[in-house]
């Protein structure tokens, strides 16, 4: 590692990188927490803790490998914390304001049957318009 401080420096980035990326892989965003917190705050805080132990058991292995133990330590510990206090303030924010959610609740099942996930009222849904989805197609651009 280079003598000026950097290697460490490095270190505590990376395994913050880790831990950010590994909650990336389990867990739909903060935002996502507070719309669909009414419903789902159990399961989507379990999900943020599952994530938590994959990048605390890196952690681990990273302390344990580096002669520099703390590198490791303080940026899985600082990212794990910080990513804590956003889902559980996501969390909170959506159990006490809650607004419209951006999923359609109720399970698994054929549609019509309790538990569907189909919407109930699908008349009241707005009309699709067509947008273009290559240059090609918008005005100007053929």
């Amino acid at each position: 590692m280079p003598e000026n401080g950097a290697g460490p420096a490095i270190k505590v980035a990376v395994y913050a990188a880790l831990t950010y990326d590994i909650i990336s892989a389990t867990n739909s965003s903060p935002q996502t927490t507070e719309i669909n917190a009414a419903v789902r705050a159990e399961t989507l805080m379990k999900w943020v803790k599952i994530g938590l132990l994959q990048a605390a058991l890196f952690a681990i292995i990273g302390i344990a490998l580096d002669n520099e133990r703390w590198p490791p330590a303080l940026g899985s510990g600082l990212a794990g914390l910080l990513l804590w206090y956003q889902y559980e303030h996501a969390k909170q924010a959506g159990l006490e304001k809650p607004g419209p959610p951006s999923e359609v609740y109720g399970g698994f099942g054929a549609p019509g049957q309790q538990g569907t996930t189909q919407n109930p009222e699908p008349e009241n849904e707005p009309e699709f318009e067509y947008q273009p989805n290559t240059f090609a197609e918008l005005p100007g651009m053929a």
